[in-house]
């Protein structure tokens, strides 16, 4: 069997149950159910979620720097504190599983945000540091193509302040194709997009989740760009 078509056949099923302490809409692609109970925004951002202390100052830092609108969607074992929930804005949202592995939370938190009904999506990192105007960046860059594809920041953000960088000068997506696709990181596509592409397979260990989401993205469209947006960093 081909590779491609292997990782197709892996792909999670389409459904997820509620989980513990999950009171939310679980999104559900055969009915293409959606959260319509708050406004609309331009950008959902899902991820899973283990660092809960840096969830509201990714939230702080792109309110303040972008103009377009958006809502985080993390999901994850480690609760935040009750002083770190009570400061969070409507527009970010935790979501509690008790599911081994991060593959799993980042495809519940992937369904929340397709629920939002936002015209982009992105997945992103809670040990990332979204630089100014990255979003606006990035959505900027689709809206001038006119069409579905693939873009991502130049530099791998990371925490303001930290005292060890090691990626924080390098290129992160420069240079990355369709046919390097696996090199890429913390994409944003349309919604149309992730609609076709389909889910996580739960079942994948650690951080490699995202292969399995890019290879979906591979075998999508042989003609959709892929590109690093370099003033987005």
């Amino acid at each position: 069997m081909h590779l491609l078509d292997e990782a197709r056949n892996m792909i999670a099923q389409k459904s997820l149950p509620h989980t513990k302490g999950d009171k939310s809409i679980i999104y559900n692609e055969d009915t293409e159910e959606k959260d319509m109970s708050n406004k609309t925004v331009d950008v959902a951002i899902w991820m899973p979620g283990i660092r809960t202390q840096y969830w509201l100052e990714q939230y702080d830092s792109l309110a303040k720097h972008n103009n377009t609108s958006f809502k985080i969607f993390v999901c994850g074992q480690n609760r935040p504190k009750p002083e770190e929930r009570a400061a969070f804005p409507e527009n970010l949202v935790y979501i509690h599983s008790d599911m081994p592995h991060i593959a799993p939370h980042a495809e519940i938190a992937r369904r929340h945000a397709m629920a939002c009904n936002s015209k982009y999506v992105m997945l992103f990192g809670d040990d990332l540091y979204p630089y100014p105007k990255m979003l606006d960046y990035l959505v900027e860059e689709i809206e001038n193509y006119g069409d579905e594809m693939v873009v991502g920041p130049a530099f791998r953000p990371v925490k303001e302040g930290q005292t060890t960088k090691p990626t924080c000068d390098r290129f992160i997506n420069l240079g990355v194709t369709r046919a390097s696709c696996l090199g890429m990181a913390t994409p944003l596509i349309m919604r149309k997009t992730a609609l076709a592409i389909g889910g996580i397979d739960k079942r994948m260990k650690g951080a490699t989740f995202d292969r399995d989401y890019f290879l979906r993205l591979f075998e999508y469209k042989e003609d959709m760009p892929w590109k690093t947006v370099e003033k987005s960093k």
